[in-house]
């Protein structure tokens, strides 16, 4: 799974040996608080759309992300 960084990078979320079910958690707290949303807004794209929850899937940026991106910079929405 990757995630998408208030700088506009795609990246995988570093994983600490954890038990099972913190890191089920945690990837479910990650998709359903970033992922879905960006998905569902059209921010982002997946890499592989035919498989979900491949462990090699990533996201890249959708013109209206990186319009979105850009607005935010504008506003010093980012830090």
């Amino acid at each position: 799974m990757s995630i998408l960084l208030p700088t506009g990078q795609v990246t995988s979320p570093v994983t600490a040996p954890v038990t099972a079910p913190v890191g089920e958690y945690v990837t479910w707290l990650l998709r359903d608080t970033y992922i879905d949303p960006s998905l569902a807004d059209g921010l982002v794209v997946p890499t592989i759309p035919d498989k979900p929850t491949s462990r090699l899937q990533k996201y890249r940026l959708t013109e209206k992300g990186r319009r979105l991106l850009e607005q935010l910079g504008k506003e010093g929405g980012l830090s």
